[in-house]
Formats: structure tokens, C-alpha cells, sequence
């Protein structure tokens, strides 16, 4: 069961490395596609982990246009950034999703009611490899985050992190 479970353990971190390896490669071209679908189905799969704890999704806003890029780039960092909201909420709690859009910027905000990070790691969330200290052993390796924000970074955008209005994270 030990050697199992190593192995699984082994098996994610290769997936994690090699996600990341290919959100280095250019080899696909970008295409169109809606943001505000790409997010409605992101939330409907964290909506499935979230049911047994009564996690409740609130979404709030619309973007109303497509975008150029990889949607299953995109898709793959909003749903880490989901899967983190979800495992560190309370029961019973709310992640709040803010889409806004004007003239010159597109806003996703993810905001969990969460412990939330000290203030000192904020800044070096998605560094690779990073674990906090209080983190859970079995919580992954440090590349989700990466992950994300390289993905977030190829269609030209920032993924940062701030204290949420209900002590969480905000990402």
C-alpha cells in the first residue's frame, strides 16, 4: 500500500513537470474561444468536490467576450486556483468568483473564506516547489501555483495574491 501510494505520489509530480514543461512549448496556435463558458464549466467541475462539504459557488459578472489563446491552459490553472479555494474553505463555505471586463482589463478573482496566507509568503505564492510552512504533507508538490501562473502569463495576464474580505485568499 506504501509503494502504492509513492507511486501515485510519483506519478503527480511527473503530470505537474510535465504540464509545465508544455506550457513552455509554442507548438499550438492560439484560438478563439468564450471565457465566461470556459469559467461556467471550471466552476461546475469544483462544484463536484465541493458537494460533500456544502461549498457554495457564487458568480458574479460576465466578461461577454471571447479571447485568443489554449483554453485548456487557461481551464487548468482556474481549476487549480478552484481546487486550492475548495480544499482550504470551511464547510459550509463560499468561494466568490468576480468577472469583470472593461475597456483595457479582464479581472478573474477567486476569493475563498479560508485561513489565508501570512502576509510574508503573498508574494512568493507560485514560486515552484514553494510549500508553506502549516501545509499539509500530502497537499501536492509546489506547481500548481507555477502552473497557473505560467498559463495565466501566456495569454499576457498577472496572477497575484492578496487577503480576501472574509480573511481568505484572493487570488
Amino acid at each position: 500500500q506504501r509503494l502504492d501510494k509513492a507511486c501515485d505520489q510519483l506519478d503527480a509530480l511527473i503530470d505537474d513537470i510535465l504540464a509545465l514543461s508544455r506550457l513552455d512549448t509554442l507548438d499550438q496556435p492560439a484560438e478563439p474561444f468564450d471565457l465566461d463558458s470556459l469559467v461556467s464549466n471550471c466552476v461546475e467541475q469544483a462544484y463536484l468536490l465541493a458537494e460533500e462539504r456544502h461549498i457554495r459557488f457564487d458568480l458574479q459578472g460576465s466578461s461577454g467576450i471571447q479571447i485568443q489563446g489554449w483554453p485548456d491552459q487557461l481551464a487548468s490553472a482556474i481549476d487549480n486556483l478552484l481546487r486550492n479555494a475548495v480544499r482550504f474553505s470551511p464547510d459550509n463555505g463560499c468561494i466568490t468568483l468576480r468577472l469583470t471586463h472593461d475597456a483595457d482589463l479582464l479581472s478573474l478573482q477567486i476569493e475563498d473564506q479560508g485561513p489565508g496566507v501570512p502576509d510574508e509568503w503573498l508574494g512568493r505564492l507560485g514560486e515552484p516547489f514553494l510549500r508553506l510552512p502549516e501545509q499539509a504533507a500530502n497537499s501536492g508538490h509546489g506547481l500548481g501555483l507555477t502552473i497557473a501562473r505560467r498559463a495565466i502569463s501566456r495569454h499576457g495576464g498577472t496572477l497575484g495574491f492578496s487577503r480576501a474580505t472574509a480573511g481568505g485568499l484572493r487570488a
